[in-house]
């Protein structure tokens, strides 16, 4: 895999920020509706450039995957119901 620097989007408190606002929906809502995919992407981005982040990047497609190889999330798009099912939601 090719090195690759991660851009420093995000600073500690925005992400701090963000988590925050998170917490404040209604815990019943779906987890799609509290945290976009563009907004996970952000956060890991920040985490991985930490050296924190859970997912591996793939750089060739721009996505995260989980450490199986299988695909997570991007920008546009994530898989809900495996990151659900992996306990990557409860926060």
């Amino acid at each position: 895999m090719a090195a690759w620097q991660m851009p420093a989007r995000l600073d500690g408190a925005k992400v701090q920020a963000l988590l925050m606002n998170l917490r404040d929906k209604n815990p019943d809502d779906p987890p799609e509706t509290a945290l976009l995919a563009e907004n996970l992407c952000e956060v890991e981005t920040y985490l991985a450039e930490k050296g924190g982040s859970e997912f591996v990047y793939d750089e060739e497609l721009d996505v995260f995957r989980f450490k199986d190889g299988r695909f997570a999330f991007c920008k546009e798009f994530a898989d809900w119901d495996s990151l659900r099912k992996r306990g990557y939601l409860d926060f």
